[in-house]
């Protein structure tokens, strides 16, 4: 082993600050990491189309999963508490070598998961303030604001950016769990409720069980972030394996419940050929049972998701690399510590300065908006009922066609990869059946190509 001081070693001058967070801090920044709002809005779109109504069945299966790997870290946490979280583990357990690999690794993470979510914030904040306000500023402004309050919040204190994170995650649950009422209420009173999405029987002839718990399980990515707060916790030996299993029930059961609304609210039998095509689906359940207003409301709560996520990650990654530069791994300025607010803001800079540039970079190079030839809209469909279809004269084809629809251009998130414009939600019209909601199912598939392709011009398109 290396002669460099294990990282559950303490110096009397450079420590983070001891005994300042609380069980429901450790809780909300491994929830946020993994950002329930966006996943379930969007990480069902795909799942939809390998599961069709079984996505509420790939998240209890993935529940399960994941909660053995999250004992594991639990475990790991009760007996080294450390902001190194997986780093310190590992070195301390199969020695210094390894323990690096592991830093590389959680860095090439960091290295994806922060100009990647500050992107994707920035181009559906673009489109958002162009619908509501009529403002066209470009993506990048609102990436590098966004980039800089994420820095301030995380320079200012972990206590004080976790309450940021509180605040949103509160927000964000609310209006879900709102809307969940909503469509339960309406969907009951008619009869629709059902234990059918809980059944392997709901998998559609060609579908992959396996891959829709996959991407389940994927959704639970983040709970382990608690870990890397365990030298700011109080009793953190009790405190953050506590919190580990609190961040995995609550976005468990947040993520069964909100699965089900999904597939109830758009109809267990439209899962594949309406839900997994449509590029934001509560959108569609929103409009469908609460109007415009609920719509905004959740718009705003994927921005919010997408900036929360994100600071969570700053906090969280910038602790794991103070822990490896204290070990003497990594550059002595990684390790530094605001002398009086005790925050790692050596690696903060850091880690938000590599986000700035390589968030930049990749945006400008694939053009999270494609704003000079955008499409101009995109059906999104009101939840079909058994016997109504979408009525073929609204359907909204590419830029170089005309939309029949209204074309009042409205934001939508595009399965986690960036903002396009959508139509107005078009009514599905009564007076047809079951055979032209097909053909018209599999028309729009071929038109409008619904799927994330990279062109050659360097613009991200559906």
């Amino acid at each position: 082993m290396s002669d460099a001081p294990s990282s559950s070693q303490e110096t009397k001058d450079v420590t983070l600050r001891r005994g300042v967070l609380g069980l429901r801090h450790a809780i909300v920044i491994s929830v946020a990491v993994m950002s329930p709002a966006a996943s379930i809005f969007f990480n069902t779109i795909p799942q939809a189309g390998f599961v069709g109504a079984a996505i509420p069945l790939c998240y209890v299966i993935g529940f399960v999963a994941a909660l053995l790997v999250a004992n594991q870290y639990s475990e790991f946490s009760r007996e080294i508490p450390s902001s190194g979280s997986a780093y310190t583990f590992v070195t301390e357990g199969l020695g210094m070598r390894l323990g690096f690999i592991t830093a590389w690794v959680g860095l090439m993470a960091l290295a994806i998961g922060v100009p990647y979510s500050f992107v994707l914030l920035g181009a559906n904040m673009q489109v958002l303030v162009i619908r509501w306000f009529g403002l066209n500023l470009h993506w990048s402004f609102w990436f590098v604001l966004a980039l800089g309050v994420a820095f301030a919040l995380s320079y200012w204190g972990i206590r004080e950016s976790l309450n940021v994170d509180l605040t949103f995650l509160a927000f964000e649950m609310g209006v879900c769990l709102v809307l969940a009422i909503i469509v339960l209420f309406h969907v009951g009173q008619q009869g629709g409720l059902t234990a059918v999405p809980f059944s392997p029987g709901a998998v559609p002839p060609g579908g992959n069980l396996t891959v829709g718990i996959v991407l389940a399980i994927l959704s639970y990515i983040g709970f382990e972030s608690a870990a890397t707060l365990g030298e700011e916790t109080k009793n953190p030996h009790r405190n953050i394996p506590r919190a580990v299993f609190g961040s995995m029930i609550v976005v468990g059961l947040f993520y069964v419940l909100m699965a089900y609304v999904a597939t109830v609210g758009y109809g267990v039998n439209h899962m594949v050929t309406g839900y997994a095509n449509d590029p934001a689906p509560f959108d569609t359940i929103g409009r469908e049972y609460s109007g415009l207003f609920f719509v905004v409301l959740i718009d705003l709560v994927g921005l919010l998701s997408f900036f929360g996520a994100a600071l969570a990650i700053i906090n969280g990654g910038a602790r794991i690399i103070y822990t490896v530069g204290r070990d003497g791994l990594f550059p002595r300025w990684t390790a530094w510590l605001h002398p009086v607010r005790r925050t790692p803001v050596g690696s903060i800079a850091g880690l938000c300065i590599f986000g700035l540039t390589i968030g930049l970079l990749l945006g400008f190079i694939m053009t999270p908006i494609g704003a000079s030839r955008p499409i101009q809209c995109i059906p999104s469909w009101s939840r079909p009922s058994a016997g109504h279809a979408v009525d073929p004269d609204h359907l909204c084809l590419p830029a170089d066609r005309a939309c029949a629809a209204s074309t009042e251009p409205h934001p939508v998130y595009a399965g986690d990869m960036g903002a396009v414009w959508s139509g107005r939600a078009v009514r599905a019209s009564t007076q047809t059946g079951k055979r032209r909601l097909e053909t018209e199912n599999r028309r729009s598939r071929d038109v409008l190509q619904v799927r994330i392709r990279f062109q050659p011009s360097g613009s991200w398109w559906l």
